[in-house]
């Protein structure tokens, strides 16, 4: 259309329409949910991945700790045995107890306190050597024994004494204590001195994220050893925190959200009470931690969701701008018409042009609201387009410039294959599995069978072992082994011909079926990563990842996992399932 055929007399007012801009916002308000949604799914597996990540490193310290502490108790109640028969200065006894002391590293000194509030003690691992005397009767773990009670002092456990400055060693030290008994009475206390550095070091070796820290606490909140800032936050009281006036009155091990009394991080706070001592354990990490991937993502996609929006929002825009100019123009015509009749020649050939673009522009419209009836994958593709069509136009683009245009159109693929797989992904996770006894070789043969007439074709070789009958659903199991045949075919090396064994058993907990081929083998990039439903692998034969991972839903929903190991020539996939729990 001519710029002068767009010119109208002042005179002429005519509102300027809004159709285009109107589908183009409905448009992208869905893009922008179902991208909302991504977000919010992949950000909420991030966190339960850390959940599981924090509880199992909570666990693994509450192992390690508590299994010194009750050695060491164990030594104690030993120790405390030989003193009160008398044999504790026996040559052979104390020589059984240094041996015995070689296995503890976290030990500084162990000793008698007698009832006067004197302590004998004798450094380890040299155990033999001359004893020391100190004064413990300011020590919390004498006054809890000093009374003499019948039952032992303390209830007869072990007590563990506040976090202190050792007045031999001056370490940071943790007081273990067991009452001596002879005939019901206390005669004494057993003590052992444990390095709360020593418990720090180890805490150092799980430590998650510096951020998030890890810690052991005595049950009434005082900082036994910590990791990181052991030195720094030894002995500190947070026993008015949530996770101690909250979280443990309720539950005595869990994983929560939390703002850290010691060192106010944000952070998921995994906690566990040891059952038979006073003690808690922590790992932690912090949230910005957890979700760095979720972040990264987040900004990627969001960036080119509003650049995508922006170049939808101006073409709608400029959609009505010319539908608006061609509104007016027709009342032009019309008032030309009324004004010169020797002018309507001309104004009937000017009315037909501008009536085939209004029909062209109706196509338009037309196809639009098609696009945003169609599938999610159409307006990503477009998005794709304007990134090129915006290259091809700009002469000369900055390496920054061609990073960021690259950036926008890989993400856009990326989203179209997410929101495919997402679709085939959710309708496997909706639906609900009929277990049956099922032959594994049916489910192999019927998902072979498409595949048949290419793999002769092509001089491939299909080698099928002895295979069990397992509990299963037949439908899902059928469809998985059916991705798993076509990845081993579809990825095969052209340079030799093509070999699938296909293999299976079964033990007292469970079963499998192996899938392994001498194919092009898997990037050394990729192993577990490619079992992420939001994973896209780059370059040729790229794929989003939601073909495995349906396969590993499956797997899931059999009770097990799906494992891919990479082999000298090739690849095996591994789909495993347990048998149902009926005790």
């Amino acid at each position: 259309m001519a710029a002068q055929d767009l010119v109208e007399p002042q005179s002429v007012q005519s509102p300027t329409p809004w159709w285009s801009r109107l589908v183009a916002g409905l448009f992208l308000l869905i893009l922008g949910s179902a991208l909302a949604a991504q977000l919010w799914l992949a950000r909420a597996a991030d966190l339960a991945n850390a959940e599981q990540m924090v509880q199992s490193m909570a666990v693994a310290i509450a192992q390690n700790i508590g299994g010194s502490v009750r050695s060491v108790d164990s030594l104690l109640v030993d120790m405390a045995v030989s003193v009160a028969e008398g044999s504790w200065e026996d040559p052979a006894n104390r020589l059984r107890f240094e041996g015995r002391l070689s296995a503890f590293p976290e030990l500084l000194w162990v000793g008698v306190t007698g009832m006067d509030g004197m302590v004998s003690g004798y450094p380890v691992p040299a155990f033999s050597g001359a004893p020391w005397r100190a004064s413990a009767s300011h020590r919390d773990y004498f006054r809890v024994f000093a009374g003499g009670d019948p039952a032992g002092g303390n209830g007869g456990r072990l007590h563990v004494g506040l976090p202190a400055i050792g007045q031999i060693t001056g370490e940071r030290t943790i007081h273990l204590s067991r009452a001596i008994l002879k005939d019901s009475k206390v005669i004494g206390i057993m003590v052992a001195a444990v390095s709360a550095d020593y418990y720090a070091g180890q805490l150092g070796i799980t430590l998650l994220d510096s951020d998030g820290a890890s810690a052991v606490l005595r049950s009434d909140g005082l900082m036994m050893a910590r990791a990181p800032a052991h030195a720094e936050k030894f002995g500190i009281n947070i026993s008015s925190s949530d996770l101690f006036t909250k979280w443990l009155p309720r539950e005595k091990q869990g994983v929560v959200r939390l703002i850290s009394k010691a060192d106010g991080n944000d952070k998921l706070l995994s906690y566990q009470q040891l059952d038979r001592y006073p003690l808690v354990v922590t790992s932690g990490v912090s949230l910005q931690k957890a979700l760095t991937t979720w972040n990264r993502m987040m900004v990627v996609e969001v960036t080119g969701f509003i650049l995508f929006s922006g170049a939808v929002i101006y073409w709608a825009s400029m959609s009505d701008l010319r539908n608006g100019a061609i509104l007016r123009h027709r009342e032009t015509l019309k008032q030309a018409v009324a004004e010169q009749t020797a002018d309507l020649e001309r104004a009937k050939s000017l009315a037909e042009r501008r009536a085939e673009d209004i029909a062209s522009l109706n196509l338009k419209l037309s196809r639009l609201a098609q696009v945003t009836a169609h599938d999610l994958q159409e307006p990503v593709r477009r998005m794709v387009s304007f990134s090129q069509l915006l290259r091809r136009r700009l002469d000369q683009l900055s390496e920054e410039a061609e990073a960021d245009l690259r950036y926008i159109e890989d993400g856009g693929k990326r989203l179209k294959m997410t929101l495919e797989g997402f679709r085939q992904y959710t309708e496997l996770l909706g639906g609900t599995p009929a277990f049956e006894e099922v032959p594994l070789r049916d489910c192999v043969e019927l998902a072979l069978e498409p595949l048949r007439e290419a793999i002769a074709a092509g001089g491939g070789e299909v080698r099928i072992g002895s295979l069990p009958s397992v509990p299963a659903d037949r439908s899902f199991l059928t469809l998985a082994i059916a991705r798993l045949m076509d990845n081993a075919w579809r990825y095969r090396d052209t340079e030799r011909p093509a070999r699938i064994t296909i293999s299976g058993g079964q033990d007292d907990t469970g079963w499998w079926l192996a899938i392994e081929d001498n194919g092009q083998g898997l990037p050394t990039t990729m192993d577990q990563w490619i079992l992420n439903p939001v994973a896209v692998s780059q370059g040729p034969g790229e794929r989003s990842g939601m073909g495995l991972a349906f396969c590993q839903a499956v797997a899931e929903i059999h009770g097990g996992h799906l494992e891919a190991e990479r082999l000298p020539e090739g690849t095996r996939f591994i789909l495993r399932g347990r048998f149902p729990d009926i005790s």
